[in-house]
This record gives C-alpha cells, sequence and structure tokens, in this order.
C-alpha cells in the first residue's frame, strides 16, 4: 500500500509529492520504493529521487531536467525520449536501462556501474562518465562530443556510428568493441576527434601503433580490474 500511494501522490502532486513523502514518517521507514512505477510523460523537473528503488520503472517521454538519481536502483527501466539534460546517476546500479533517444546533455554518470543499456541515438554532449562501468552497451549513433570518459568500462559495447568529437578518453577501456563495418581504420577515424586520447586500451592488433592507444591481447589485461563478470542474457535493443 505504502508503494502504491508514493506512486500516486506523486503522480498528483509531481515534486511536491516527493518532498511531502521526504517529510513523512513513511520515509525514514521505507525511503522510496518505485519499482514498477508508471512515470511516462510525467514532469519531475528538478526533483530529489536520489535512492529510490526503480526497477522496471516506466519515463518514456518524461521531464526529468536535472533530476536527482543518484545511488538508486534503476535495472530494466525505461528511459526512451526522456529530457534528462542536467541529471545526476551518480554511483548508480543500471543494468538493461533503456537510454533511447535520450536528451543526456550534461548528465552525470561518474561511478555508475552495470551492463547492457542502450543510448542509441541519445545525445551525451558534455556527459561525464568518470570510471562509469557500461561494458555490452549499446552506443550507437550516440552523440559523446564533448563527454568525459576517463577510467571508463566500455568493453564489449557497440559503438556504430558513434561521436567521440572532443571527448576525453583517458585511460578507457574499449576492449572487444563493435562499430560500423568490422574495419580498424573506420573506428580509429571515429577516436582521433577525440579531444584528449591516452592510454586508451584496445584489442586491435591493427591500432596497437596509434596515438594514444595501447594494445592488449585480451581486455582487462592491462589494468586490474574485479573478476570477470557473468553476463546477463541481452535485451533485445
Amino acid at each position: 500500500m505504502r508503494h502504491e500511494g508514493l506512486i500516486a501522490l506523486i503522480k498528483e502532486k509531481g515534486v511536491a509529492g516527493i518532498v511531502e513523502w521526504r517529510a513523512g514518517e513513511d520515509f525514514k521507514d521505507y525511503g522510496l520504493p518505485l519499482d514498477h512505477a508508471d512515470f511516462r510523460g510525467i514532469d519531475l523537473c528538478g526533483a530529489d529521487l536520489s535512492g529510490a528503488s526503480l526497477m522496471l520503472a516506466e519515463f518514456q517521454d518524461a521531464n526529468l531536467k536535472n533530476v536527482n538519481l543518484s545511488h538508486t536502483s534503476l535495472n530494466e527501466a525505461k528511459f526512451k525520449n526522456a529530457v534528462l539534460i542536467g541529471a545526476d546517476f551518480t554511483c548508480s546500479r543500471m543494468e538493461s536501462i533503456d537510454f533511447t533517444g535520450c536528451d543526456l546533455t550534461e548528465t552525470n554518470f561518474n561511478l555508475v556501474a552495470g551492463e547492457s543499456s542502450c543510448f542509441r541515438s541519445a545525445n551525451l554532449q558534455q556527459a561525464k562518465l568518470v570510471k562509469a562501468k557500461l561494458i555490452l552497451s549499446v552506443f550507437h549513433d550516440a552523440n559523446l562530443s564533448g563527454t568525459d570518459l576517463t577510467g571508463s568500462d566500455l568493453r564489449y559495447s557497440n559503438l556504430k556510428d558513434t561521436n567521440f568529437s572532443d571527448a576525453i578518453l583517458d585511460e578507457t577501456d574499449l576492449c572487444r568493441v563493435k562499430w560500423i563495418d568490422k574495419k580498424s581504420e573506420t573506428l580509429w577515424e571515429q577516436l582521433r576527434k577525440a579531444k584528449k586520447l591516452r592510454s586508451v586500451f584496445t584489442t586491435l592488433p591493427t591500432l596497437k601503433d596509434k596515438r594514444g592507444l595501447i594494445y592488449s591481447s585480451r581486455p582487462g589485461h592491462i589494468v586490474p580490474r574485479e573478476p570477470k563478470p557473468v553476463f546477463h542474457k541481452r535485451p533485445a535493443w
């Protein structure tokens, strides 16, 4: 009942409903239980949803500009075509999230952890993905211009037509990535447009002598990392 009551309160009052809930006793006892919530098309601009459980929640076409979503559980949430300009996802758990077509300009994804998320055709211009772990994700036709990817882990991800213009790639792991036509020269043409390209890890022998790249015969070989993850079934993006 508290879960359903909270969802109804937010649908009725929007941001004011979240503020009201946070000021009450139920928030102290139960936090923000919003799993499976249907918030399609809602306006929650500037809301504080930090620490919420939002697994399987639906935010398609929602206005989530400057929303605080740090330290949240977002597995399998759907944000397709939502506006998330300036949103904060710091330290959130993100597995199988759908960000297709989202405006993620200046969004903060620092220290997020997850896999198999979809950023197809999303705008991540000037976003921050410092030490973000987003393996097996899809960045097909995504705009990462000016994005900070320092220390991020994008192993096995789809980088077809990804725009890296003026991006910062410093100790970024791009081992086993996929790109447009299987030609290493094409991937190099994408990467060389970055503002900073230093110690970027690749498993492609043909790129071993390129400026700023470090070749490894297998992913995760150069920098000590966590044990190899057990990949879940990939969603059909």
